[in-house]
């Protein structure tokens, strides 16, 4: 399975200060890659991506009241 990473997701993760959600959405992250698991929340934060044809595309990082402005 191929893994993606939008660009805006890259600069949402790089502007993550917390270490421990960091670390926390690299293991998610792996999570999926290893199974994946369509519905993925960290707290107050969601992960928006989508699969197709046997990629999966991590798109957007957001709080819950923002990430569905810009993801669907």
């Amino acid at each position: 399975m191929k893994v993606v990473f939008l660009k805006e997701f890259e600069k949402a993760l790089a502007k993550i200060k917390d270490p421990k959600l960091a670390q926390t959405i690299q293991l998610v992250i792996q999570s999926v890659e290893q199974s994946p698991n369509y519905r993925l929340r960290i707290g107050s934060y969601r992960i928006g991506f989508f699969f197709l044809n046997g990629v999966i595309t991590f798109a957007a990082f957001d709080n819950r009241k923002d990430i569905y402005k810009n993801f669907p």
